[in-house]
């Protein structure tokens, strides 16, 4: 458990490094690559070591967002016939958490962020399902 905290203690650190070299107009080249799934807990100290670096990407339809959201996600149908163009338009130097209901969509959008050349890319594994068990979901109506 120890060397897990290390591991992503180090990931978050680059993370953060990378932000801030993004920050510095450093090149995307040097950031350093991941895509990894995190859980919940993992989930909740990313948000509040990085804040407003981190970008939530809510991929679940629109009729299940209605139903509640992660507060200030990003939301990307991946059933949308443009959901691969609308990733691409996203800022690649940015670290994003990819979730949907359990995890498994969100996985799939995940390897599809590195296909694209995204660097940084987080998979909430039990997805919002998880999520909801410890903290509130913003409503949508």
């Amino acid at each position: 458990m120890k060397q897990v905290f290390i591991f992503l203690t180090l990931f978050f650190a680059l993370g953060l490094s990378a932000q801030k070299a993004n920050n510095q107009n450093v090149k995307l080249v040097d950031m350093e690559p991941f895509h990894i799934d995190v859980d919940v807990e993992t989930a909740k100290n990313m948000v509040r070591i990085q804040g407003d670096n981190l970008v939530f990407i809510d991929v679940r339809t629109p009729e299940e967002i209605a139903h509640g959201k992660i507060k200030g996600a990003v939301e990307l149908n991946f059933k949308s016939p443009d959901f691969k163009q609308k990733l691409s338009e996203l800022d690649k130097t940015k670290q994003y958490l990819v979730y949907a209901y359990a995890g498994g969509i969100s996985r799939i959008a995940m390897n599809m962020m590195k296909d694209l050349g995204f660097k940084q890319v987080y998979n909430l594994d039990a997805g919002l399902k998880a999520w909801k068990q410890t903290e509130p979901v913003v409503s949508i109506k």
